[in-house]
C-alpha cells in the first residue's frame, strides 16, 4: 500500500527548508548526488517539517510511529544517481518532494510497479521493504529531497 499526500508546506517555508539543506548536503560513501547525515529529524530547522510528516505517516498506516532516521538529498537526474534499494528492517519509509525539475515526470520508481506519480511538495509513504529508487531524466536539473524512515510503536 502506497500513499500520497499533497501540499504539505507553504511555498515560503519550502524556500526556507531548502536554504537549510543546502550547507548540510555532502558527498557520502556509497550514496549518489548529495545527502546530508541520517539525523535531519534532530536539527532544530527541521522540527517543524518533521511532526508534520510524523503526523502524516501515522495517520496513514493507523498507529504511532516514531522516526528512526531522516536525510536531505539532491540528485541532477544522471542515470549514475539511480540506486535500487529498499529501507529494511524500518516498517515504512517516505519522500517528501521538495523541488523538483520543473517538466520532470516527478516521482519514484518502485520494481515491479514502475514510476509512482507525485508532485512537488507532496509526501510519497510506503513499505520500507519496497525496491526503489530516484528516476534518471535527460535534462538538467536539480531535485531535492527529504527521506526518512519509520517505525510502528
Amino acid at each position: 500500500m502506497i500513499g500520497r499526500v499533497n501540499d504539505i508546506l507553504s511555498l515560503e517555508k519550502r524556500n526556507k527548508c531548502l536554504e537549510d539543506l543546502q550547507p548540510l548536503l555532502v558527498h557520502l560513501s556509497g550514496c549518489p548526488g548529495r545527502q546530508t547525515h541520517p539525523t535531519l529529524h534532530l536539527h532544530s530547522d527541521f522540527n517543524e517539517l518533521t511532526e508534520i510528516i510524523i503526523k502524516k505517516v501515522g495517520t496513514f498506516v493507523g498507529k504511532d510511529v516514531n522516526v528512526s532516521r531522516m536525510w536531505g538529498k539532491w540528485i541532477s537526474g544522471r542515470r549514475e544517481h539511480m540506486h535500487w534499494h529498499n529501507h529494511l528492517p524500518n516498517d515504512y519509509s517516505v519522500v517528501y518532494y521538495l523541488k523538483v525539475p520543473r517538466f520532470m515526470r516527478n516521482g519514484t520508481l518502485f520494481k515491479g510497479k514502475g514510476l509512482i506519480r507525485t508532485k512537488e511538495n507532496s509526501l510519497l509513504i510506503f513499505p520500507a521493504e519496497l525496491m526503489h529508487s530516484s528516476p534518471s531524466y535527460l535534462w538538467k536539473g536539480d531535485r531535492y529531497v527529504i527521506s526518512a524512515d519509520f517505525i510502528v510503536k
